[in-house]
């Protein structure tokens, strides 16, 4: 149980006096504060916690610094680490994620046959990871080598590739 799961259920107990309305409403401002505005160790994996049961999912990096997560400088201060580096030291996300990535890379790439990074950037599937994300995450300094890291085809540009279908041309002539 989370701390704010705890503070829940704490006024769900204490609505069933009247007796408590003050209390509760400022128990309930609290509660939508929460996390405060410290981060201890505590608090930090209190909202994380918080976040996985409100959303089902772990919290990527750009989420934090809103939606009730610290930022980025509160991992840097108390952990000296980024943000990333410590989801997959306390959670294992990164190859979770990486292996994700991976599968929504292949099938848009399938899908789509992009002549070049920018083609897929703008087809891509929302919520897929951008090619400059997949560059850096696989350790990539170009898309021909991501390309070859995943053992995908270079297409031509549209313009260039033939097509296969046969065209069957018949003429009539009238005779004179």
């Amino acid at each position: 149980m989370t701390g704010k799961q705890a503070l829940q259920a704490a006024l769900q107990l204490l609505r069933q006096d009247d007796d408590n309305a003050e209390i509760v409403r400022i128990l309930g401002e609290i509660c939508d504060e929460m996390p405060l505005v410290r981060w201890t160790d505590a608090s930090v994996r209190d909202a994380v916690d918080q976040y996985i049961a409100d959303h089902g999912k772990l919290p990527n990096p750009k989420e934090f610094g809103k939606k009730n997560l610290p930022s980025g400088t509160v991992f840097k201060l108390h952990y000296n680490m980024s943000t990333g580096e410590w989801l997959e030291k306390n959670y294992g996300v990164s190859e979770q994620r990486r292996q994700q990535q991976i599968a929504e890379f292949l099938e848009n790439y399938n899908r789509i046959t992009p002549v070049g990074p920018y083609e897929y950037d703008r087809k891509k599937s929302p919520g897929s990871a951008c090619v400059r994300t997949l560059l850096r995450d696989h350790d990539c300094s170009s898309w021909a080598e991501l390309l070859a890291k995943f053992n995908l085809p270079v297409y031509p540009p549209r313009s260039l590739r033939r097509n296969t279908d046969k065209l069957k041309v018949t003429i009539l002539c009238d005779a004179l």
